[in-house]
């Protein structure tokens, strides 16, 4: 069972808990060979990005499914992979623009750099970072300069902020941070902001314009070494995909986006209460979770009433995102849309899809209750990649058995639960979109690592066996096996990958 959740008192710590980089030290990269690397990298990664793919079972083993599914032979295409990203790499996902300004913050190298008309023209070192695996971690993804302010001070952190450039909900960069005092915030992780040296932040200040592309690379451990040489291959006699009742699906790793299955994973369908995972993730990058709220007649008067939650009574944000993952409380997602203004928190879940690369996905409601909240298995597969990869807080909820604060106690309604190698995720059902999943898992596929595997299942009759069908399949006939070199992808016979 994976590790029980990070207690709230913990992560409050973790806003200037460890050193990243002294804030007293200015290091500006040599700008000729900055902007001849930088350059000679994102064109490396864009070749790799169109050329590699991976198919680690010659075409004997190619896994054999029934007629409605695609064949795929585990061939991996990171150009449909918008959160494969690191070592300087953009996928085609987050393009960098030819013409104009953009500003790219590279939390791998923990560098920031200026771009003109495609060409690195300066960088600078980032000093700190959100911490990685935390409600506070810094979000990658495409965005664009939205405010600039001389100072802004943060009720989050209760600081002033020199220099700052907000480009997605309480996340900005900025200069290092001072209190009303004069005195500066000590080193360490920064609240999820991007922390620059004051005396840089001000030439990035100078250089962005409001509108200007801002794009955050990621740079997290479990990313950085999640492509390491390796594949899939079948056993020997293993026999056909086991035939899944979902209508749209998708099995696949997580962290090399090897597909091994998939079914109109392209077609756009209403997606229930997965919807949530999306709100999950704009409650943590866009509201304040120290703030509390007053819970209104009208989130409690939505459809269901799970979570019983109670018009009048007054709730720690942090507190809601437990009844919104745990009992699926539409209640709940409506009083976090509300907290931001009911408009603007839709338009930042569908900004947010949108910076991540899930093109067919579109969010009319917080809860899912809409059947006009839209999706694919395929779009679906990639926001569950970026949760995995740089929202684990969120799957990490997701996996708690009950929680309890005041009167309320929230309890876990997912059938997954008691499975050993469930590794969080969200269930959903409406009428317009019938029974939905996105699961992941923890599968022991190798000699002596796991793999983490995710099942996406659009408008299944039985959700829990898909996803037991799809996990003992590959528990029993696939394997993988780390390789000294990649092997060449078998494209005559691959569908386009995810």
């Amino acid at each position: 069972m994976p590790p029980e959740i990070i207690e709230d008192n913990q992560v409050v710590s973790d806003f200037y808990e460890t050193s990243v980089h002294p804030p007293n030290q200015r290091k500006r990269a040599a700008l000729i060979l900055g902007a001849v690397a930088v350059v000679a990298v994102i064109g490396i990664g864009f070749a790799l990005f169109s050329d590699r793919a991976v198919a680690v079972a010659d075409k004997a083993e190619e896994v054999a499914v029934e007629a409605t599914t695609s064949v795929v032979n585990f061939a991996r295409s990171l150009v449909e992979v918008p959160v494969t990203l690191d070592g300087g790499r953009i996928a085609a996902a987050y393009p960098l623009p030819q013409e104009g300004k953009a500003i790219v913050a590279n939390l791998s190298e923990m560098k920031l750099y200026l771009f003109e008309d495609g060409v690195a023209s300066t960088s600078y070192d980032i000093l700190s970072r959100g911490r990685p695996g935390t409600a506070w971690e810094t979000p990658p993804g495409s965005y664009a300069v939205k405010t600039k302010e001389l100072e802004h001070y943060s009720t989050i952190g209760d600081v002033w902020m020199p220099f700052a450039m907000q480009f997605q909900g309480n996340f900005f960069i900025h200069g290092w941070p001072y209190y009303s005092s004069g005195a500066q915030v000590p080193e360490g992780y920064s609240g999820g902001c991007v922390r620059m040296g004051t005396d840089d932040m001000g030439e990035i200040y100078e250089f962005g314009e409001i509108g200007t592309p801002v794009i955050v690379l990621g740079g997290d451990a479990t990313a950085e070494n999640s492509t390491a040489s390796g594949g899939y291959g079948l056993l020997p006699e293993a026999p056909k995909f086991p035939t899944l009742r979902a209508k749209s699906f998708v099995v696949g790793d997580l962290d090399t986006g090897d597909i091994f299955a998939r079914r109109d994973d392209e077609l756009v369908r209403p997606i229930a209460s997965v919807a949530k995972l999306m709100t999950a993730a704009v409650d943590l990058e866009l509201l304040n979770q120290y703030d509390e709220t007053k819970i209104s007649k009208q989130a409690v008067s939505t459809e269901e009433s799970y979570g019983n939650l109670r018009a009048g009574e007054t709730l720690a944000v942090s507190d809601l995102l437990y009844p919104l993952l745990l009992e699926s409380s539409n209640d709940a997602a409506e009083a976090l849309a509300e907290i931001a203004g009911r408009a603007r928190f839709l338009g930042s879940m569908n900004d947010k899809a949108a910076s991540i690369g899930l093109a067919d996905t579109n969010f009319d409601d917080p809860a899912g209750l809409s059947a006009e909240t839209k999706s694919t298995a395929a779009d679906l597969f990639r926001l569950v990649q970026y949760i995995h990869r740089y929202k684990a807080f969120i799957l990490k909820t997701s996996l708690v058995k009950e929680y309890a604060v005041g009167a309320h106690r929230w309890r876990n309604s997912s059938q997954l639960l008691n499975d050993e190698d469930y590794a969080g995720g969200k269930h959903g059902y409406i009428p317009a979109a019938g029974k939905t999943l996105v699961a992941t898992f923890s599968l022991r596929l190798s000699e002596f690592d796991d793999r983490s595997v995710a099942v996406v299942l659009l408008d299944s009759s039985d959700p829990r066996g898909d996803a037991q069908a799809a996990k003992k399949y590959l528990n029993r006939w696939v394997s993988w096996t780390p390789a000294a070199t990649p092997l060449v992808a078998n494209t005559a016979t691959s569908t386009a990958a995810i």
